[in-house]
């Protein structure tokens, strides 16, 4: 069954793995003795927000006494564009920058999987509060990089996760340590290209205290110390992952066009339930609904854009 399965997600693009329910306890103890350790060592604050929040430590719920929670199926799912040519137009004039691009539901696009389950006679439940990147290299499906995004073998670091939990059997799995790509180790291309100097050559960790998406999605002023030349996006950064060797498969770049009137709305950073259906599917796709720091980053960029500056993801 398991390899149907990973047959199936192939012919649509996308990669799987399974492994023992039995290994997330093991997962659990990993990251805190890592949060514990000495990796986090002056890193405290946007850490302590990783683990605590992204990662989620309240595995305590993970009861493998329920019938379901046998294996766990880790999907990379892939995406379609890598990231986004944004328009925004104020005062008479265009502002082009970049974009992350949101993935897909993906309750929707891994309906097969959770459907072929079903068909083989087995329970299938989505699991929200696993650390879907550390499953997915551990479980053997994917390597971190040297910029501690990970990368799935043929498909890059342009890619979503996605975790189930089933009673259907996996008696032999690929779990290992957590390791960082082989082509990463001669490799500085990321490095020589991070805007803050946020990748480092000597720890598996990046310094997220100084990396741009951190200062990007927290609504503290930008440090006296960050060069302009570092402004890109309403929020993360695109620049490790444009420049990967990893990600040499060209992929999609679609573009976003934003006039006055949808621009100021988003200045304006009020909650979108009274806008309409076209704007908010651009707000969504951007994902510029989440972040309160979205308009102050623009405003910066527009500031500087009226300077000369030009945004590129060099």
């Amino acid at each position: 069954m398991i390899n149907e399965l990973k047959t199936l997600a192939e012919k649509k693009g996308n990669k799987l793995e399974v492994v023992s329910a039995d290994r997330i306890a093991l997962l659990q103890k990993e990251l805190i003795n890592l949060k514990k350790g000495a990796e986090l060592n002056g890193m405290t604050g946007t850490s302590n927000w990783i683990f605590d929040n992204l990662y989620r430590f309240d595995y305590g719920k993970f009861d493998n006494s329920e019938t379901v929670r046998k294996s766990i199926i880790i999907i990379a799912v892939k995406c379609s564009a890598a990231y986004a040519n944004v328009t925004f137009n104020r005062n008479g004039k265009a502002y082009n920058i970049y974009g992350t691009v949101n993935a897909p539901p993906m309750a929707k696009t891994v309906k097969y999987i959770t459907d072929a389950v079903k068909k083989g006679g087995y329970a299938i439940k989505f699991e929200g509060f696993l650390p879907f990147k550390r499953l997915a290299v551990q479980s053997g499906l994917a390597e971190y990089g040297r910029n501690n995004i990970t990368y799935v073998k043929g498909m890059g670091s342009y890619v979503n996760y996605t975790a189930y939990s089933t009673d259907m059997p996996c008696h032999e799995d690929n779990w290992r340590d957590a390791v960082v790509s082989s082509e990463c180790e001669n490799c500085i291309i990321c490095l020589n290209t991070c805007p803050t100097g946020a990748i480092r050559r000597d720890k598996f960790m990046i310094n997220n205290e100084i990396c741009l998406s951190a200062m990007n999605e927290n609504t503290n002023d930008f440090p006296d110390w960050l060069p302009q030349s570092a402004h890109h996006t309403p929020y993360d950064c695109l620049k490790c992952q444009v420049c990967c060797p990893l990600n040499a498969e060209r992929r999609e770049v679609i573009d976003v066009y934003f006039d006055e009137a949808e621009t100021e709305r988003i200045l304006a950073g009020k909650p979108y339930k009274d806008v309409n259906k076209e704007l908010k599917k651009k707000i969504e796709l951007l994902v510029l609904d989440k972040w309160q720091s979205v308009p102050r980053n623009l405003l910066v960029l527009f500031k500087l854009m009226d300077e000369g500056y030009v945004p590129d993801l060099g």
